[in-house]
């Protein structure tokens, strides 16, 4: 929340209707919202690592998909987090859990809960940029079914400008089903159920040649527990609201 309304929106106004800057650098903060983050997501995974191996001294990097499978195969990283397998012969993923996207609407939207993809696409879509994984999983389940999409209303490069204009009635916004969750503790909104699922999968990836030491294992496994007990904690807010 900090990170977008506090941080990228504000600066991206400013830059583009006082400032005058090129289109480019307007994108470019509006992208930043997810650099910003790193200061309020990273700490808490490092706290639990060091409250568990004090010893460990980690690092971590902030990337593109597509950066983050260059700097494993130069051995600059020892793994990564990535939607989505990496097609690489030199690089194995490993399975860690798994999401899927759904629609979400304002309470008032005249939609049902329950929707085919066929019936979605003629609404007002609020998605977001097409090099966004979770875009391509969306366009490739319509183009499985013989549909295709129009151009949206909204195309972002942040999950909010989507929550700002769909809390509006303005349309519907396709989004990751536990980022609708977390929309839904504290506001009343509509989530709509696919009738053909698409999950996204979330793998843990690493060079096939990689040698692990010990403390760089010790770290793996754990990323495995942090990724379970964030489940844990999705599925007890799910619990809650129902």
């Amino acid at each position: 929340f900090f990170a977008t309304w506090c941080f990228a929106l504000p600066l991206s106004f400013v830059g583009c209707f006082f400032l005058k800057w090129p289109v480019m650098a307007v994108y470019m903060v509006m992208c930043a919202d997810e650099i910003v983050k790193v200061p309020f997501i990273i700490p808490r995974y490092k706290k639990l690592l060091n409250d568990t191996y004090p010893f460990i001294e980690p690092k971590f990097t902030v990337v593109e998909p597509n950066g983050i499978e260059h700097k494993i195969l130069l051995n600059e990283i020892d793994f990564g987090f990535v939607e989505g397998t990496i097609e690489d012969d030199n690089i194995e993923s490993f399975f860690l859990g798994e999401d899927e996207l759904i629609a979400v609407s304002s309470e008032n939207y005249p939609i049902h809960t329950k929707i085919s993809l066929k019936e979605l696409i003629k609404h007002p879509l609020l998605i977001r940029e097409k090099e966004n994984t979770g875009r391509k999983l969306f366009e490739a389940q319509l183009e499985i079914d013989g549909l295709k999409m129009g151009t949206p209303l909204l195309e972002s490069v942040s999950n909010y400008a989507i929550f700002s204009m769909m809390l509006s009635s303005q349309g519907i916004g396709i989004v990751p089903r536990a980022v609708a969750k977390q929309w839904s503790k504290n506001n009343r909104i509509k989530i709509i159920e696919f009738d053909k699922p698409i999950k996204r999968k979330l793998f843990v990836v690493v060079h096939k040649n990689k040698v692990m030491n010990t403390n760089v294992k010790r770290a793996f496994e754990l990323s495995k527990q942090i990724l379970s007990i964030a489940r844990k904690e999705r599925d007890e807010i799910e619990k809650n609201l129902k």
